[in-house]
């Protein structure tokens, strides 16, 4: 009975001893030894510097070009006569668009056109010595009354030709306007641009007021990216920071950028990228991202961009989509360790 007591005891101290020559084992061959405080000093002095500046902050963005679309439509009511554009071509300033049909802007021209010339031919006609109103003299009985005759006679005919002259000048006025209005029968690109959207069809009726019939021209001689930056890192984003633009669709790509603009305010977080974890209760700063090239990214395309930030975030979110881009990407050397 004794020995069955002893037996557990045995094991028990059979197991320390077994533990203690295995720790002193382990010691021994392997150094394990806790870091001498100076040594990890010096190595915190001089550790590579990209390992700070590899800190990225996250923002999620939109792909525009240089100008937002711009909605160009007729300022007239008419029937759509031709469409001369289509989309996705590309079109110079003052290029002709579309036409309306031009016939009753035409008869307007014409008529304004008449009427001026009626107008100057009265004008020019009461200028002429002798005319207006009849001036009787020989039936006064004195001088007195044949000159007030007379100067009355003048005053009348010089108050028509003024009221000639207004006419023909109103007539003229009509018909520049009637000139206009016939020019802007034809819809031109107000800017150099991409035509992103062609909503117009030859026979179609179109109003200014309707917003159904319309052209949206953009400039793309400029890829940007619009970016919200969430406000946990908000202050960190400054003007001229490097970043890289992501493409969901083309993770392989990467498109160098730079921070040309930082919005001076908050404001609610309105898009949304559909991003597993998304935060939507959050406060966004608005950034403009200049890239290098990006011309065969789309318009209002999503992408991912991270900011290279020297400090170390208060709190970097990567989105798990992609990898962190290395720094290379940046344009940051690395140091070799």
């Amino acid at each position: 009975m004794t020995r069955s007591r002893q037996n557990p005891v045995s094991r028990l101290l059979l197991g320390c001893t077994l533990l203690s020559i295995a720790a002193t084992l382990y010691v021994t061959r392997w150094g394990f030894s806790l870091p001498d405080t100076a040594t990890a000093k010096h190595a915190a002095n001089h550790s590579s510097p990209s390992a700070v500046e590899q800190k990225l902050i996250f923002a999620a963005g939109i792909v525009e070009g240089l100008t937002e679309p711009l909605e160009v439509r007729f300022e007239l009511s008419g029937c759509i006569q031709e469409v001369l554009v289509q989309e996705g071509q590309l079109v110079r300033k003052d290029d002709v668009l579309a036409k309306l049909a031009p016939e009753l802007y035409e008869l307007a021209v014409r008529k304004a056109d008449s009427d001026l010339q009626t107008a100057e031919l009265i004008s020019q006609t009461l200028a002429m010595p002798g005319t207006g109103r009849s001036v009787v003299t020989n039936s006064s009985s004195n001088f007195k009354n044949a000159t007030r005759t007379v100067s009355d006679a003048v005053e009348v005919n010089s108050n028509e030709q003024a009221i000639a002259i207004g006419q023909a000048t109103s007539a003229e006025l009509a018909l520049q306007r009637e000139k206009i209005q016939l020019e802007k029968t034809q819809l031109r690109s107000p800017i150099d641009g991409t035509i992103i959207e062609c909503a117009m069809h030859p026979g179609e009726l179109t109003d200014p007021h309707e917003r159904t019939a319309v052209f949206r021209v953009v400039d793309r001689t400029e890829i940007r990216v619009r970016a919200w930056v969430e406000e946990i890192d908000a202050m960190d984003v400054t003007i001229g920071m490097p970043a890289v633009a992501i493409a969901s669709g083309s993770v392989d790509r990467r498109y160098r950028g730079t921070v040309i603009a930082c919005a001076s305010y908050m404001q609610p977080k309105s898009e949304r990228h559909l991003h597993p974890g998304e935060k939507v209760d959050v406060r966004v700063r608005e950034i403009i991202v200049k890239l290098e090239g990006g011309q065969d990214l789309l318009l209002g395309l999503p992408v991912e961009v991270f900011l290279a930030h020297g400090k170390s975030s208060r709190a970097t979110r990567v989105s798990k989509s992609f990898k962190q881009p290395p720094a290379s990407d940046f344009g940051i050397a690395q140091e070799s360790r």
